[in-house]
Parts: structure tokens; sequence; C-alpha cells
């Protein structure tokens, strides 16, 4: 799930949609995300924006095709660039998998 970077533009409503693979023996796959309970987005070293406490900005949470959409522009973020950590729950997982490091630009 790398990508070159993403942007978050403050006070708009655009969205960072992401797929979630994974590496198998068989080759790169889409994760069934049916079973997760949570996923978190901390940025750098200070916010954390979760779909546990604020669900409004996550969709696709338990998708079963592995796409999540992430509506940050709201959320009170300084602008710069961050390497934002996600961490994805399940029942299996109840402290977290950090699933990728993604380079995110939020813009003022």
């Amino acid at each position: 799930m790398a990508t070159d970077r993403e942007i978050i533009w403050l006070g708009r409503d655009n969205t960072i949609d992401l797929v979630f693979y994974a590496e198998q023996s068989s080759g790169t796959t889409i994760v069934d995300l049916s079973t997760v309970t949570q996923i978190d987005v901390t940025f750098g070293s200070g916010t954390t924006v979760s779909s546990s406490t604020s669900p409004t900005l996550f969709s696709g949470v338990t998708s079963p095709i592995g796409e999540v959409t992430f509506k940050f522009g709201s959320v009170d973020l300084t602008s710069g660039k961050y390497r934002s950590e996600i961490i994805v729950y399940d029942p299996d997982n109840s402290n977290g998998i950090v699933w990728d490091k993604i380079p995110i630009i939020v813009k003022g």
C-alpha cells in the first residue's frame, strides 16, 4: 500500500482513498477488512485520528474489498509534511498492527 504522498486540504471535503494489500506467497492480494474493529492514523508524533472516536471521518473500515476513505479536512492539524502511521485493529490484534507509514502533506 505504498504511495508517493497524499494531501489533506484543511477546510475541504477532499478524501484520501486507500486500498489495503497484503503480500502472500501467491502474490499481492486485497485485504478483507470485514473483521476490523478500528483504524487509527497518527500524524508524526502528534495527532491521532481514530475510527472509533471519529467514525464520520472514515468510511469502508469494515470493507470486504479492502478500501478505506479518510476525510480529514475538518481535523485540527497544522499545515506541513507528516510521515503518518496507519494502525489496524481486529479481534486477533487488540494492540493493533502498524499497516504502513505514508507521507501526508497537510495544506491550509
